[in-house]
């Protein structure tokens, strides 16, 4: 998880050290697919049975899912 964006302000506040995963893709010598940004949103999405990244397409998290998935199928080798 990357940061998470205050719903009342919109400042961005790292939760977490960063940079942790970057180096740990790059210590195991494997590709570091992105961060995703932590949303409140999410909770509610799964409270309520629906996939997050259908029903809030327009999130920075949803489009750092979007990101992160493009990137693996065009690893896909068929």
């Amino acid at each position: 998880m990357s940061g998470f964006r205050c719903p009342n302000c919109g400042e961005k506040i790292d939760l977490f050290m960063t940079g942790g995963g970057k180096k740990a893709a790059s210590d195991f010598k494997v590709p570091f697919l992105g961060a995703i940004p932590i949303d409140v949103q999410m909770v509610k999405s799964a409270d309520e049975g629906q996939p997050f990244i259908c029903s809030n397409k327009e999130s920075e998290t949803s489009q750092a899912f979007e990101k992160i998935i493009q990137s693996i199928i065009s690893q896909i080798k068929l």
